[in-house]
């Protein structure tokens, strides 16, 4: 069995057949509490971390219980609205920059599986990084090579 996270994991859809495959998710992420306070309920034995990956306090600590749970797998399922035709389609919106956090906690945490899930919107989107415009897709095969 490998442990696995998840970030972003909403109430925890996507991970719903992980265990049966070999995958059992140790951790997970979300933002709003309600989504938070489900996931719990739906999975107990996870260690849910409520609060914003973009906050320091969060980011460390989720790097700091992967590691300490001994976690190789990871899936990351950042917000989709800005890039997705049933949302607003709009490059500038904030959420599609998650994509540099989710890259900076597999910089740091290394995992050897990683599925990173997003509509197909973020093959076509940009977002500024260092003052750059630059194609998500680009972003996340020069940070990752």
């Amino acid at each position: 069995m490998v442990y696995g996270c998840s970030l972003f994991s909403n109430v925890g859809i996507d991970e719903t057949y992980f265990k049966n495959n070999g995958v059992k998710i140790v951790l997970a992420n979300e933002l709003l509490d309600k989504r938070c306070d489900f996931y719990r309920h739906l999975y107990p034995d996870v260690e849910m971390v409520c609060g914003d990956i973009t906050q320091s306090q969060i980011f460390n600590l989720l790097v700091k219980k992967y590691k300490e749970k001994g976690c190789k797998f990871l899936i990351a399922t950042p917000p989709c609205q800005g890039m997705s035709q049933a949302g607003k389609m709009d490059e500038n919106d904030v959420r599609n920059r998650l994509i540099i956090d989710t890259v900076k906690f597999i910089s740091k945490t290394l995992p050897d599986n990683i599925i990173i899930e997003n509509v197909p919107g973020i093959l076509k989107f940009s977002i500024k990084v260092n003052g750059k415009q630059v194609k998500i897709v680009d972003y996340i095969s020069s940070e990752l090579k």
